[in-house]
C-alpha cells in the first residue's frame, strides 16, 4: 500500500484523500484527463449520477460482472469480473467467453466470419454497409456491473462504436471488425475494457475506506459529459470555459455513499506536482565485522607485495643497465657509466 503514488502524495501532504479520476476523450486530437486526489462533477453528463461499487477484491480495481446482454439475451456468469483499462484502445475478453460471444454473433448476423482459432470476428463488408444490420435495440451490447452489497449499474457498450475498419488492425478498408478480441494474456473469466468503453463513462477509483480501516475500496461510474470541462475550466486558458477556482485547481465533490455520516474523500486540495520519494533509511553496518577484518587484511597485504615486487625489480635493473638502457644513453666500454649523446651520432 505505502508503496502506489497516492499513498505518497498523501503522505507528503499533496493530497488529501487517495482517490484518483479518469475522463477519456476518445476523438482524433482530443486530450484526455487524470486526476489525482479528488473527481470532479463536471466530468459527469448534466443529470447522470456517480454510482459507486466495491471492487471484486482489496488486491485490485477489478469489478465484478453479473450478467452480459446482446439483444436483451443474457450470457450470465458468476465469476465474471471486468477492469477498465485506459491503457489499451479496445475491448478484450478470455477465451471462454469468446467463444460463447461468438456463437451468439455468428446467430444474428450468417455472416460473421470467426475463424477457428481466431482472436477476432469481422464481415466481409464496410462498417458503412453493415450499419443497419449493426444499430438498433436487437444489437444492444450491455454489461451489468453489480458488487457485495447489492448495488448496481448497466453499462451500455455502444455496439454503434464497437464496429471498426479492417484497416485498424492491418486489414482491408472493405471489412468491418468487431473491437472485441480474444487474449490470451487476460486471466480467466476477466474483461478488459479500454477506451472504446470509457470514452462513454467517467470512472473514480476511491482508496479511502482502505485508508479509514475499512476492509473494501470502490470504483465510481457514471455517464460521461461530451464535453471535457475538466481541463478546459481548469487548464486550457484559450478556452471560452476557462474559469479556474481562484487560488485552487480543486472542482471536486464528496464521493457519495460510504458509511453514511462519514465522508469519504471529501473535498479537498489535487494539485499534482511531482512526486519526491521519502530518502532511503542509511544502512548500518553489519555486527560481524570478521568479514570486513579479512578483506581488508588482504587488500593491505597486496598492496604490500606489489610495493616490494617494484624495488626488487628495479635494483635488478640497477646491476644490469642494459637492461635498463633508454634510448638517449649508451653503454661506454668496460664501465657501468652510461654517457650522453646526440641523435646527430656526434
Amino acid at each position: 500500500m505505502d508503496r502506489n503514488v497516492l499513498f505518497q502524495l498523501d503522505s507528503l501532504n499533496i493530497i488529501t484523500n487517495q482517490v484518483f479520476a479518469i475522463y477519456v476523450d476518445n476523438k482524433h486530437g482530443a486530450y484526455s484527463t487524470i486526476k489525482l486526489g479528488g473527481w470532479d462533477k463536471v466530468g459527469l453528463k448534466k443529470g447522470a449520477d456517480l454510482t459507486m461499487l466495491k471492487t471484486a477484491s482489496l488486491q485490485g480495481w477489478e469489478l465484478q460482472a453479473s450478467d452480459f446482454k446482446i439483444g436483451g439475451a443474457s450470457h450470465k456468469s458468476t465469476t465474471r469480473t471486468v477492469l477498465f483499462e485506459p491503457g489499451v484502445p479496445y475491448i478484450y475478453v478470455n477465451a471462454a467467453d469468446y467463444a460463447q460471444l461468438t456463437t451468439t454473433l455468428q446467430a444474428l448476423h450468417p455472416q460473421l466470419i470467426c475463424s477457428s482459432g481466431a482472436s477476432y470476428c469481422k464481415f466481409s463488408k464496410t462498417c458503412e454497409e453493415m450499419k443497419p444490420e449493426l444499430t438498433g435495440a436487437s444489437r444492444k451490447w450491455e454489461l451489468i456491473l453489480d458488487d457485495v452489497d447489492g448495488n448496481t449499474f448497466t453499462a451500455d457498450l455502444h455496439s454503434e462504436a464497437l464496429y471498426i475498419s479492417g484497416t485498424e488492425i492491418g486489414l482491408s478498408a472493405n471489412e468491418c471488425v468487431i473491437s472485441v478480441f480474444s487474449s490470451k494474456f487476460i486471466p480467466p473469466s476477466q474483461w478488459v475494457l479500454g477506451t472504446t468503453f470509457l470514452q462513454y463513462y467517467y470512472t473514480v477509483y476511491d482508496m479511502t475506506p482502505k485508508v479509514n480501516n475499512f476492509d473494501y475500496i470502490q470504483v465510481g461510474i457514471g455517464e460521461i459529459n461530451p464535453e471535457d470541462l475538466i481541463g478546459e475550466s481548469q487548464y486550457l486558458r484559450s478556452s471560452p470555459a476557462y474559469n479556474p477556482a481562484a487560488g485552487t485547481h480543486d472542482m471536486s465533490v464528496a464521493i457519495p455513499g460510504g458509511g453514511g455520516a462519514l465522508c469519504f474523500a471529501c473535498p479537498g486540495p489535487d494539485v499534482v506536482v511531482p512526486i519526491v520519494h521519502k530518502p532511503k533509511p542509511a544502512v548500518k553496518a553489519p555486527k560481524n565485522h570478521k568479514i570486513l577484518i579479512i578483506i581488508g587484511g588482504s587488500a593491505v597485504a597486496l598492496v604490500v607485495i606489489i610495493v616490494c615486487a617494484y624495488f626488487i625489480r628495479k635494483k635488478c635493473r640497477a646491476k644490469n643497465a642494459y637492461y635498463d638502457r633508454r634510448y638517449s644513453q649508451q653503454m661506454e666500454p668496460n664501465t657501468s657509466r652510461s654517457a650522453d649523446v646526440s641523435f646527430d651520432g656526434n
